[in-house]
């Protein structure tokens, strides 16, 4: 999945001040209210201290356990660890650890045992791609473009085994490449370049889907990735031409999952073959009984069960709170996160453990002090 800026003002408030920074993980139960951290347990997990910034990453393993990764600015660095989770989050067993200097602007992936990352380097100027184990050593480069300067990232793995990443850069198309040993293969498409937007990638029966959202829209670019003469621009579809900003990706058999946000709501696709089979369906519109229409939707993320069962995560940024939603593409319910001192998502990320899923968000607050945490929310 790809990260984003914060938005709706809560990110310049915290990077405008000096600020000390806790880390806490709340546990959830139930599918649509969370039971209260309480400050004994937000003193328990604040053992590690973290300045958390940039993106999260939450990706289940094959162990039950659910890896995370974010950024850590007071490392400089991408910090990466594994929790236990059963009905309970357990926040004693996530111990992050930096694996990767650099900008705060990642995605990563499963690959293996451990994790893929792309990553921005230093200032933000080119980019490397990394492989880590989940616990206890360092990433070790494996790629790169050193002249690339990147507003948005992406890394997907394939059925065969292979990385492929994509980021985008002002003023430019999309570049989109496959990750060949030392050597990132840069694949050759006609997607013109756009204004802003988002991108995200997805993998299945021998193709891979380009998601890009824009000032234009949100269009699907469908690489062949199994031909002998390597991968190849088979079709460009279109599947909004409202301004987005936020998109994600994520394949179920032979369809891939599209959802996007921009100042319409949220809203969800399935594709198959460069072609719309259900949708696209309005997730969210931003409208809340007796309240003018709220913006919704920045910092989305997806993730999807074997049997279909989708979760988005994303921010309501008026009012400063979680939302998630579940369901199907064409039929998703809605409900929020929220309590009296962490007010505001700014990154959120869905991963699926034992069959649940789990929202892991970066979460600010203003008061008594500036400081951010990461909180876990069971559905």
């Amino acid at each position: 999945m790809t990260w984003a800026w914060a938005r709706a003002g809560a990110w310049a408030l915290a990077w405008a001040c000096a600020f000390a920074c806790a880390f806490a993980v709340a546990s959830a139960c139930g599918s649509a209210t969370v039971r209260p951290t309480t400050l004994a347990e937000r003193e328990r997990a604040t053992m590690q201290r973290l300045e958390l910034r940039g993106a999260v990453e939450a990706m289940g393993l094959a162990d039950g356990r659910v890896a995370v990764a974010a950024y850590d600015d007071r490392a400089r660095s991408v910090v990466l660890g594994a929790a236990e989770v059963g009905e309970r989050w357990d926040a004693q067993s996530l111990v992050l650890r930096p694996i990767a200097r650099g900008a705060p602007m990642f995605a990563a992936t499963l690959d293996g045992d451990g994790v893929a990352l792309v990553q921005a380097g230093d200032a933000g100027r080119g980019v490397r791609v990394m492989r880590a184990p989940i616990e206890g050593a360092r990433a070790t480069r494996v790629a790169g473009k050193a002249d690339a300067a990147p507003s948005r990232l992406a890394i997907a793995r394939d059925a065969r085994g292979r990385l492929w990443t994509a980021w985008l850069e002002q003023g430019a198309p999309p570049t989109v490449a496959r990750i060949d040993g030392a050597t990132l293969t840069v694949v050759s498409h006609a997607l013109p370049a756009q204004t802003g937007g988002d991108v995200a990638l997805a993998a299945t029966d021998g193709v891979l889907a380009v998601a890009r959202a824009s000032s234009a829209g949100v269009d699907v670019m469908w690489l062949a990735i199994d031909e002998a003469a390597g991968p190849r621009a088979r079709a460009t579809i279109s599947v909004s031409q409202d301004a987005a900003d936020d998109v994600a990706a994520r394949a179920l058999g032979d369809q891939v999952l599209v959802a996007w946000s921009g100042a319409l709501g949220v809203e969800i696709a399935a594709l198959r073959a460069g072609a719309i089979v259900t949708g696209p369906t309005r997730v969210d519109d931003g409208a809340r009984r007796g309240e003018p229409a709220h913006r919704v939707g920045a910092a989305l993320a997806m993730d999807v069960s074997p049997s279909g069962d989708i979760v988005l995560s994303y921010q309501d940024q008026t009012a400063g709170t979680l939302v998630f939603s579940r369901g199907t593409v064409g039929s998703m319910r809605r409900a929020e996160r929220a309590d009296r001192a962490w007010t505001r998502a700014m990154h959120t990320s869905v991963a699926w453990s034992r069959g649940r899923p789990w929202i892991v968000e970066t979460a600010l607050r203003s008061a008594p002090r500036l400081e951010t945490m990461l909180r876990a929310v069971g559905l």
